[in-house]
Parts: structure tokens; sequence; C-alpha cells
């Protein structure tokens, strides 16, 4: 496997911010983590670095901002229940929120808290996923509607932007309904696409055209993923 020199030099990156919060958290820290792109190693250019800090009981939830080497980096620090406990939440996001809990590249673990975490997160009740249905499917109706009304004014930003919205509900809609998510942003429309559903059509015509066919392929993907 070819090097993936951006990849290495945001692990490089991490190792060093984990190491300074060993030293200014203590006996607090429990273990510290990469996810996003990096755990992928699929880091390119202008990527930035994720990590995740968990600490005891005693510390609350910090979320932080900064540069290392030029590189942004965005460092979460929270206590190891309250990450086993959102865990295991199944929002109307879930389809790419879930691989900030299910896969990392951890920087250091004595414990091995990562993998207990991703079999909690890999586990949860099917009534979670129906509330994710349910709590999704409101804004995925609301998006097509405007969409539809976009189309009806031929105001192309707003087909475009809404017609994302359509297509990016109904892949949430769909992560769900499958109970398998996306790695990312970065992956998500290739993904969808391969899942079938009609997202093949509505991806394509969304990126290149032609625009008058988007209202029948939004449709095709409503009447395949609306229950």
């Amino acid at each position: 496997m070819a090097t993936n020199y951006a990849n290495e030099i945001r692990r490089e990156i991490a190792r060093r911010v984990v190491e300074r919060k060993r030293k200014q958290l203590g006996e607090h820290i429990q273990a510290g983590a990469c996810y996003g792109s990096v755990a992928h190693n699929a880091a390119s250019e202008y990527s930035d670095v994720e990590l995740v800090i968990l600490t005891d009981d005693t510390l609350s939830l910090v979320d932080e901002s900064f540069f290392e080497q030029d590189i942004m980096v965005e460092c979460t620090t929270l206590p190891t229940t309250r990450m086993f406990n959102t865990s295991q939440r199944v929002t109307g996001r879930w389809g790419i929120e879930a691989d900030m809990y299910r896969h990392h590249l951890p920087i250091w673990d004595p414990d091995n808290l990562y993998p207990k975490l991703w079999d909690v997160a890999r586990n949860l009740p099917q009534e979670a996923f129906a509330q994710g249905l349910r709590e999704n499917w409101w804004s995925y109706y609301e998006r097509r509607t405007k969409f539809l009304n976009a189309f009806l004014l031929q105001d192309m930003a707003r087909i475009h932007y809404d017609g994302w919205g359509v297509a990016f509900g109904a892949a949430m809609h769909i992560a769900l309904y499958e109970q398998r998510p996306y790695e990312s942003m970065r992956t998500i429309w290739q993904d969808v696409s391969e899942r079938g559903y009609g997202m093949t059509k509505l991806v394509d015509f969304l990126a290149t055209g032609p625009y008058d066919q988007l209202p029948q392929a939004v449709e095709v993907v409503w009447n395949n993923t609306r229950t």
C-alpha cells in the first residue's frame, strides 16, 4: 500500500496533541484517538485532524479548535461514560454521526476503551432506529416540498440547494433503514449511489444534469424511501 504522506503528517500531529493532553490532564485522561479521515487513512492536503480525548467523570465536555503545524485540529474532550452513552443515540443524522463512535485510530488507549466503545455503538436496539427514522422523515419531507416549490419557480440556486438537501435526507433514511452508516460526507454520495433506491440517477442529475428530470428522480427516491 502506498504511503499517504498527508495522513502520516496528521497522525504525528495527533500523537503530539494527545501527549500534551496527557501532561495537562494527568490522572484524569483515560484515552485519546483520531476519528474521521485520518482514522480511515484517507486524509488529503486540506484535511483537518479530528481527535476525541476520554477522561474520568470529574471533567466536563470541552470542544477546541486550533492550528498545529498550520493544520486545523478539532479536539473534543469528554468523560468516557458520556461518550459511551452518546454512542447509543440514534438521531436523524445517525448515518454520518455513527462513524465517530465506531471507527478510531487509537493514539493512547491503555485500557482498550475504544474497542469496547465500538462494540457498544454497534449493538443498538431496533426502537432506536425506528425513532431515528421518525425524526428524519419530517425534515426529509420538508426538504422535498421546498425543492418542488423551487422547481416550479425555476429558481436554480434553490433547486441545487434543496435538491442536495433531498438527496441528503434520503441518504440518512437509507442508512437508518439498513442500519448501515456511511464513512463520512467524503464518501456518502458514492456509497449511497451503490445502495439503490433510485439514488444513482438523483445524484448524477444533481451533479451534472439534466435538471429538467430532477423532479421525476426525486419522486422515484421518495417513493422508495418514504416509509
